[in-house]
């Protein structure tokens, strides 16, 4: 079922938690943390209008990972040229986050949107422009601490508007 996932780490777990997608369980984030998932929020938009729609796109902290988050995007349009998407998205996030919010960037992660990662977190849980959040779970081998989904849908390959 696809390729494996992009963000796979060997040796990892299965973990038996819950994650939240109801939508009254959204999540209530503070101060730095709040104004960087904003930020990305909006940059998310901006890139959907210009490039097109995002099938997952969203923060991701690894189990282990320190406190430093990966910036996840699979779209359509990332296509083949997965360089030209890391450029393009590490432009565009370094012009949005300040200094020590890029801190907080592990890194960032364009995916096919066919990548086991997106398919599985699809299938638990589906959010368009909005939050959602996933704890301590197995997301297709990589074992997720927490993750905070600003979209995860299955998308067109058209833009926004067409």
């Amino acid at each position: 079922m696809g390729t494996r996932s992009e963000i796979q780490k060997s040796g990892i777990s299965q973990t038996g938690r819950r994650f939240s997608d109801d939508p009254g369980d959204r999540p209530h984030l503070k101060g730095d943390l709040a104004e960087m998932v904003a930020k990305i929020q909006k940059l998310e938009l901006e890139v959907e209008q210009e490039k097109g729609r995002f099938s997952l796109f969203g923060l991701v902290l690894r189990a282990g990972s320190e406190q430093r988050w990966d910036l996840v995007a699979a779209a359509d349009w990332v296509g083949s040229s997965r360089q030209a998407a890391l450029r393009y998205l590490s432009e565009r996030v370094s012009h949005v986050l300040n200094s020590d919010e890029l801190l907080k960037i592990s890194r960032i992660v364009p995916m096919d949107a066919r990548d086991d990662f997106v398919e599985e977190m699809h299938k638990l849980i589906v959010v368009k422009h909005g939050l959602r959040e996933v704890d301590d779970k197995d997301v297709a081998g990589v074992e997720v601490e927490r993750a905070l989904i600003i979209t995860s849908a299955n998308s067109g390959n058209s833009r926004v508007g067409q």
